[in-house]
C-alpha cells in the first residue's frame, strides 16, 4: 500500500521557517513568548493555541483552518492588554 502525501510539506511550521528562514524562527520565538504571558487571559489561550498548534504540525496553508485569524487574534489580545497597563 502507497502512503499518499507523506512528503508533501504540509506542516506550516516548516513552511514558514523555510520561506521566511530566520524571521520564521522569530515568528516562533515571538508566538512562543506571547503563548507564555500573563497578559492575555486563560480562557483567551485555551481557545487559541489549540488552533494554533494543530495549524503548526498538520496544516495545510497559511490561509486554511483559521490559522492567520488566530494568529491576529492572539497578536491583538496581546498588544490591547500592553495599552492598558501603559495608560
Amino acid at each position: 500500500m502507497k502512503k499518499f502525501n507523506n512528503k508533501d510539506a504540509s506542516n506550516n511550521t516548516f513552511k514558514i521557517i523555510t520561506e521566511f528562514g530566520i524571521f520564521g524562527v522569530i515568528i516562533f520565538i515571538f508566538l512562543l513568548y506571547i503563548s507564555l504571558s500573563q497578559k492575555i487571559s486563560l480562557e483567551n489561550k485555551i481557545f487559541i493555541i489549540p488552533f494554533l498548534i494543530t495549524q503548526f504540525i498538520r496544516g495545510a496553508g497559511y490561509f486554511n483552518g483559521a490559522f492567520i485569524l488566530m494568529i491576529f487574534l492572539l497578536i491583538v489580545l496581546q498588544f490591547k492588554n500592553i495599552n492598558k497597563e501603559s495608560i
